[in-house]
C-alpha cells in the first residue's frame, strides 16, 4: 500500500473519530430549579450520558460556597446537589461546571456551563384572620407582598416549617370534631394528608432537627381522656404516643440536641426525654407555660409563677440545664412579672414584661431581651396598653416578629409587628394575624 492511500484511509478516519467523539461526547441537557432558590431546595444537573461522578464533583464549584450532599441517579445521568444549610438568603448564587467532567466512557464534556441565580429572602408566614377561619400567608417583609400558602374553608389550627424550609405541616378540624394533620410542599404546592384522627382533635405539630418525626398533641373527643403527645414518622406515617401514662400532656419542643420537652399537667411538671436512649429528666413547675431552647439544646427557659405571699404571685422565667438538672431564676425581682420566653439564633432571649408596683404597672406586658451571656435586661417597646407576644426571630438575629394585643380595647384586632434592632426601627406589618414564623 503506498503512501497516498495510506494517507487517504487516515483522513477518513481522523473526521469519522471526531464526527463519533462529537456525537457521543456528553452534553448538558437540563437544570433545575428554573426559579429563585429558598431553603435547602436542592439543585439538578442532567447530562445526555452517563457520567464519571468523581470527575463531575471535583468540576463543579458553587459560590457563595456550601457545602452539601451528592446523589446520582442509577443511569448516573442526573446529579442532584443539596445544601446541608439553608442557602444564604437574598443573594445571588453561581453554578458552574468547567472545563475537565468526562462521561462513563471517558469522553468529555463538550459545553460547560455557569448559571446565575437568585436566592428567596426569608418570608414571614402567619395565620389570617385572626377572626375567623384562619389559613397560611406568606410575606415578603421587603416588597411587602403577601400570598395565601392555604384556602382550607374550614381554616388552620397551627403550623411549622420543616427544618430544610420546603415542607409547611399543619393541623385542621372537622366539622364532626375530628382532624387530621397535613403536609404542604412549597415546591409543587401538593397537600398531602399525613394524619387522620378520629375522635380526635390532633393540633401542634412540631418537627424534629431531622425532619423525620413530628410531635404533635392529641385532644380526644371524650373528655374523660386526658390530651396525649404523639410521635408520627414522617416517612412511614406510623404515629404512636410518647408516654403510655394516660398523663394530661401538653407543648411539645424539640431541642437541637434531640431532647423533646413537653408540659405534664397531670404531674405538674415539665419534663425531658432523650428519644435515642429514654433519658428522662422532670422539673416540678405547676405553670406549664411557654418555653424556648437555647441554641445550644440544653438550656431550656420557661415561666413559674411564684406564690411570694397572700397578695403577690408574681411570674418568673426559670432556665432549666439539661440533663444536670440546675435551675435558674432568670427575673431576679420579686416585682416583676415575665412570660412568653424566645431564644434568637445566636443566644438573645426576648420574653414580655411587665411591673407589679402600683406606680409602674400597665396593662399590657412589654418586649424587653436579655443580651448573650446574661447582663441587664433592657426594654424596647413602651405601649402600656398592649401585651407583646409570640416572638419569631429572623434567622439573622438583627429582626424579629412579634404580635401586640391591646388589652384596654380587647375586641380591637391583634397585629404583628417587626422590629429591626440594629436599626431601632419598629414598623405595624399585618392587622388582624398571629402567630408568625419565619421560612426560608
Amino acid at each position: 500500500m503506498n503512501w497516498k492511500k495510506i494517507l487517504g484511509i487516515i483522513g477518513l478516519i481522523i473526521p469519522m473519530l471526531l464526527i463519533t467523539g462529537w456525537v457521543f461526547s456528553p452534553r448538558i441537557t437540563g437544570f433545575n430549579p428554573n426559579q429563585p432558590l429558598h431553603g435547602r431546595q436542592p439543585i439538578q444537573i442532567t447530562f445526555s450520558r452517563s457520567m464519571d461522578a468523581e470527575s463531575v464533583e471535583r468540576h463543579l464549584s458553587i459560590q457563595p460556597g456550601q457545602e452539601g450532599d451528592f446523589q446520582w441517579n442509577e443511569s448516573q445521568k442526573s446529579l442532584t446537589f443539596t445544601p446541608r444549610d439553608a442557602w444564604p438568603s437574598d443573594r445571588s448564587l453561581s453554578v458552574r461546571i468547567s472545563a475537565g467532567p468526562r462521561s462513563t466512557q471517558r469522553l468529555p464534556l463538550l459545553n460547560p456551563k455557569t448559571w446565575q441565580f437568585e436566592i428567596s429572602p426569608y418570608l414571614l408566614t402567619y395565620l389570617y384572620p385572626a377572626d375567623g377561619k384562619s389559613n397560611i400567608y406568606s410575606m415578603n417583609v421587603e416588597s411587602g407582598e403577601n400570598q395565601p400558602l392555604t384556602e382550607h374553608p374550614g381554616g388552620v389550627l397551627d403550623y411549622d416549617v420543616s427544618p430544610d424550609g420546603l415542607t409547611l405541616y399543619y393541623s385542621r378540624g372537622r366539622e364532626d370534631g375530628s382532624s387530621g394533620l397535613f403536609a404542604l410542599d412549597r415546591q409543587s404546592g401538593e397537600i398531602q394528608e399525613i394524619l387522620t384522627c378520629p375522635e380526635a382533635l390532633c393540633r401542634n405539630p412540631q418537627v424534629s432537627l431531622g425532619g423525620d418525626l413530628i410531635a404533635y398533641q392529641r385532644i380526644p373527643q371524650n373528655p374523660q381522656n386526658n390530651p396525649g403527645i404523639y410521635l408520627l414518622e414522617i416517612t412511614s406515617q406510623d404515629t404512636e404516643p410518647l408516654l403510655e401514662t394516660g398523663h394530661h400532656l401538653e407543648n411539645p419542643s424539640w431541642s437541637p440536641q434531640g431532647w423533646l420537652a413537653f408540659y405534664n399537667r397531670s404531674e405538674r411538671a415539665y419534663q425531658f426525654i432523650h428519644l435515642p436512649d429514654k433519658e428522662m429528666v422532670t422539673f416540678p413547675n405547676d405553670t406549664g407555660g411557654q418555653g424556648t431552647w437555647a441554641p445550644d439544646g440544653v438550656n431550656f427557659v420557661t415561666t413559674e409563677i411564684l406564690d411570694i405571699n397572700e397578695s403577690l404571685a408574681p411570674r418568673h422565667l426559670f432556665r432549666y440545664q439539661i440533663p444536670n438538672g440546675s435551675k435558674t431564676d432568670l427575673t431576679n425581682d420579686r416585682f416583676w412579672e415575665d412570660a412568653t420566653p424566645s431564644y434568637s439564633p445566636e443566644g438573645r432571649l426576648a420574653f414580655g414584661r411587665k411591673s407589679l408596683l402600683r406606680e409602674k404597672w400597665s396593662l399590657g406586658r412589654q418586649l424587653w431581651i436579655l443580651e448573650k451571656g446574661g447582663g441587664e435586661a433592657y426594654p424596647v417597646t413602651n405601649a402600656g396598653d398592649y401585651h407583646h407576644t409570640a416572638f419569631a426571630w429572623h434567622p439573622d438575629g438583627d429582626q424579629m416578629a412579634y404580635v401586640r394585643y391591646n388589652q384596654a380595647r380587647l375586641t380591637e384586632a391583634p397585629e404583628i409587628w417587626l422590629l429591626n434592632l440594629t436599626q431601632s426601627q419598629n414598623a405595624r406589618l399585618i392587622i388582624n394575624a398571629f402567630n408568625p414564623q419565619w421560612i426560608p
